[in-house]
Order: structure tokens, then C-alpha cells, then sequence
């Protein structure tokens, strides 16, 4: 059972924070076709919030780097799940070589929710290691070409940073609330399609081992939110005592 947490109430931090533990947690696991699409639409909102949450003076080049961001993030997720399901052939050659392949992925983690900044030179690092390690292995698997795409859409991105101009203006992509609610309900929809997965598949240990990260990640939220209502109470009962204490003290001030 996928535990249930209520979003509107967590400050824009906080929020921002949970959506960015999960989009880390789903874009780790492939459990099923449908899955895959859901969170790759959901990315898509994330990135509006990531967009949105950023309060920062952003050049003339800032819309096109989005876009380049955007694309090499296309790119690397395609990567990313071709190598992974080839991990699931029959022939031991080609499963072994994505597996090598697989392992350099994994070691770079997940590029999709990371800094900008930080994105570009992990994807230089892993792009390399690949070249050196896998050439072979991408060759077989008719993934050289994959490859040569996300480095051609890492260099393009660092090249509009390099470009960027000293003026620079606010970009407003979307406000914060609108943000929020476009994210939020693609989560709702994402949980529920795991749980129905869950339901149909009970022996799913990829789904299984998701849900199971995701309740712990709800309950730190639910437990944030429980101890903020428990400061509220307990500020809420003082000051009710502090003004019975004083109307009571008001009326013996009169009878005396």
C-alpha cells in the first residue's frame, strides 16, 4: 500500500525537496511501459517547477539553454532505458555488454534532477567513460549512435553557456503555484498507476522496492507536517491560557 501525504500544506522548499527525493526515486526503476511514459511526463512538470523555484536574474540565452537542457535530458533518458531493457535479452553478449553500460549509468546516477551546472560535466565524465570502456559494447548494441547524440546535445548546451551575455532579464516559465499543481497531480496519477501495478503484479521486487522508498520519504513529509500542527496546537493553547489567565485576572481586579 502506497501511503498517502497531502502536498498543498508543505512550504515551497519543502515541497520542492519531496518532488525531488521521488523524481529521483522513479526515474531509477522501469516497471512497465505505461510507468515509463507517466514519469517521463512528469519530468517534464518537474523541471517546470525546477524552473519555477529558481529566483535568479537570467540572461538573453536563457530560453534556448532550457531548451538544450531539455534536449540533452531527452537524450540521456533514451540512453538510459535502451541500455537498461537490454539488460533483459536472451542472448548473455548482448545482456553482459548492457550490463557494463548499465553500471557506468548508474554510477553517474540520475542526470534528470541534478543542477544544471553539475549535469553538464557529469555528462562529459560518463560520455567518456563510455567511449573508453563500452566502444565495443555500444557498437554491439547499436548504441554508438545514442551516444554520439548526447554528446552532441552536451556541447551544444555548454557552448549557449559560453555565449551567454552579461544582460540579463527575468524569464518567467511558469509561477510557483501553477508549478506546484501541474507536478502534483502528475504524481497523483503516477502513484496511482503504481499501485494498480502492485495490485495486478504483488511479485514485482522493482516495485515493491519503489513503493516501500516512497513510503519512507512520505513518512518524513507526514511527520514534518504532523510536528509544524503540533507547534501550532501547543503556540494556540498558550495563548488561549494566557488570555483565560488575563480576563480572569480583569474580574477579580473588579470584584475587588
Amino acid at each position: 500500500m502506497i501511503k498517502h501525504i497531502i502536498l498543498h500544506p508543505l512550504r515551497n522548499e519543502e515541497h520542492f525537496g519531496f518532488h525531488s527525493e521521488f523524481a529521483t526515486l522513479v526515474n531509477e526503476y522501469n516497471i512497465s511501459e505505461i510507468f515509463e511514459s507517466l514519469v517521463q511526463t512528469y519530468n517534464g512538470h518537474y523541471d517546470n517547477l525546477d524552473v519555477a523555484m529558481e529566483v535568479v536574474r537570467r540572461s538573453v540565452y536563457t530560453g534556448q539553454m532550457r531548451v538544450a537542457d531539455q534536449q540533452r535530458k531527452s537524450a540521456y533518458r533514451r540512453l538510459r532505458v535502451a541500455a537498461f531493457e537490454f539488460t533483459k535479452e536472451d542472448d548473455p553478449n548482448k545482456r553482459l555488454a548492457a550490463e557494463r553500460i548499465a553500471n557506468i549509468i548508474r554510477h553517474y546516477g540520475n542526470f534528470a534532477t541534478g543542477p544544471r551546472a553539475e549535469r553538464t560535466y557529469a555528462l562529459t565524465n560518463m560520455l567518456q567513460d563510455l567511449r573508453e570502456k563500452c566502444a565495443v559494447d555500444l557498437q554491439l548494441l547499436g548504441l554508438a549512435a545514442w551516444v554520439g547524440e548526447l554528446e552532441a546535445k552536451n556541447l551544444a548546451y555548454k557552448e549557449l553557456k559560453s555565449q551567454r551575455h552579461t544582460e540579463k532579464s527575468e524569464v518567467p516559465v511558469m509561477k510557483v503555484p501553477e508549478a506546484r499543481l501541474e507536478v502534483d497531480a502528475s504524481y497523483a496519477v503516477i502513484v496511482k498507476q503504481l499501485a494498480a501495478h502492485h495490485a495486478w503484479k504483488p511479485d514485482d521486487d522493482n516495485c515493491a522496492t519503489l513503493i516501500a522508498k516512497l513510503n519512507n520519504r512520505v513518512d518524513y513529509y507526514n511527520n514534518l507536517l504532523a510536528q509544524r500542527r503540533g507547534v501550532s496546537a501547543a503556540r494556540k493553547a498558550r495563548q488561549e491560557e494566557a488570555t483565560v489567565s488575563f480576563s480572569s485576572s480583569s474580574s477579580e481586579s473588579e470584584v475587588a
